[in-house]
């Protein structure tokens, strides 16, 4: 049993945000607060056949802010069960009882403030809480307290979120590669591998991080066949950069800035790369271009 509640009061006490309770038998199970320890939370069960207080257990005093209860019920096999108890994935504390809870099958009903119900589901409520209740879930199965984890309280559990740091109730996932969008810096993905979005990249099929487009056209130099717009093919363009010169005449960089971010691209074949070009600059020019 899994509940995201706020506490308005922590004087109101002996029920829980979620339970389970089986009218014949008057038999419950249910995420009590503060029954037995003041501020603390416990395993609630009929007569207390299968509570007992969890240890190291802490105090869940703050009103107003929002957490995350679980307590889980792990069937041992043997004729036991092992209850553990977890606050904002935090272990509570375990242990292990002869008691087994009720089944599926005995079709309990769920209860919300109440632990149980006196006499039945037409009877008087047996305890309440003062509290906020944003989201209940109940599993067929135990889990641990790293696996019911919701660091980011979007009611989405640690061990299927695929984005445990970022709410994302929704879990979208654009492109399906397990990130979802929320924490995906190319959410709809990136085909070339550049780190640049395939929605945005200006080259998607070409690496291209610094997104350079000399010409303003829209389509990045990396993928661009003649990056100045002047009709010449860059193969045989010896100034890329500016339009209309060509055969040596283009005029070198005089800033390391117009190297960087794939600027040094520009000079044709005249740097081999980037540190090629800044070597340049800073040199006024005294080592010259190691490009062809």
């Amino acid at each position: 049993m899994v509940a995201w509640v706020s506490l308005d009061s922590t004087t109101i006490t002996s029920g829980g945000p979620i339970g389970l309770y089986k009218p014949a038998g008057d038999q419950f199970d249910s995420v009590v607060y503060a029954e037995r320890q003041p501020f603390r939370r416990m395993a609630g069960s009929d007569h207390f056949q299968r509570t007992a207080d969890f240890v190291p257990n802490v105090n869940d005093t703050n009103t107003g802010s929002m957490r995350q209860i679980a307590i889980s019920y792990r069937d041992n096999g043997n004729g036991t069960q092992t209850i553990s108890g977890c606050l904002n994935g935090v272990a509570l504390g375990s242990y292990t009882t002869g008691k087994i809870s009720f089944a599926q099958s005995e079709t309990p009903v769920a209860l919300f403030g109440p632990r149980h119900m006196a006499g039945g589901t037409d009877g008087a409520p047996v305890g309440s809480i003062k509290a906020h209740i944003d989201s209940t879930q109940l599993y067929s199965r135990a889990m641990s307290c790293s696996g019911v984890a919701d660091g980011d309280f979007d009611n989405v559990l640690a061990e299927s979120d695929n984005c445990p740091n970022h709410a994302n109730p929704g879990q979208l996932d654009t492109d399906s590669d397990g990130l979802g969008d929320a924490c995906d810096s190319t959410p709809n993905g990136d085909d070339d591998s550049d780190g640049v979005d395939n929605n945005a990249d200006n080259c998607p099929n070409d690496s291209n991080p610094d997104q350079t487009n000399t010409d303003g056209d829209g389509q990045g130099d990396a993928c661009d066949a003649d990056d100045d717009n002047d009709g010449v093919p860059d193969t045989g363009d010896d100034c890329r950069a500016v339009a209309g010169q060509s055969n040596n005449g283009c005029p070198l960089p005089t800033k390391a800035d117009q190297c960087k971010k794939g600027g040094w691209r520009s000079y044709g074949t005249t740097f081999k790369n980037q540190g090629d070009c800044v070597s340049f600059v800073a040199t006024g020019g005294r080592n010259a271009p190691a490009g062809s």
